[in-house]
């Protein structure tokens, strides 16, 4: 078992939507909390007592407030040539909305978009044709980004 310390969490979507009452430890961490960040990088950051710090962390996962989330190793997310081929197709078919449709499908999945793990961008890719009006532009795209996606090693 990886140790604590070396672990990564991220906010989930039930941060911003259900009425909790937080402690300032609570607050202090959970606003502290980066996937890009481990905990021990967290704890060097916040001004909080182990003690402390650990019960506001083992409160903020047991309310479901963060998720642990596995890092992807260096390398292993797609290039930034993939997403702008990616946002330039679904621009051209879909219009302004494209872009929308790029930040939301992120959003949803709890991606950063500047760093999508190749092994979750067939998803990523599925979701946003998902919601491309018109079947016509999501044939077109899912077709053009299938190609993409075999390019790239996925």
């Amino acid at each position: 078992m990886a140790n604590l310390l070396d672990m990564h969490f991220r906010k989930t979507n039930l941060a911003s939507t259900n009425e909790i009452t937080f402690d300032s430890d609570m607050l202090k961490l959970l606003m502290a909390i980066d996937e890009d960040k481990t905990i021990r990088q967290i704890a060097g950051e916040v001004a909080m007592s182990p003690s402390a710090f650990k019960e506001s962390l083992m409160k903020l996962v047991k309310l479901k407030l963060i998720e642990q989330v596995q890092v992807a190793p260096a390398g292993s997310y797609v290039g930034e040539a993939f997403m702008t081929r990616l946002r330039e197709l679904l621009v051209s078919l879909t219009g302004p909305l494209g872009e929308v449709l790029i930040e939301e499908t992120a959003e949803q999945m709890s991606l950063n978009i500047s760093k999508i793990p190749r092994a979750r961008i067939g998803d990523f890719v599925y979701n946003i044709a998902n919601q491309m009006p018109g079947e016509k532009q999501k044939n077109e795209f899912s077709t053009a980004m299938l190609e993409e996606i075999k390019m790239i090693g996925e």
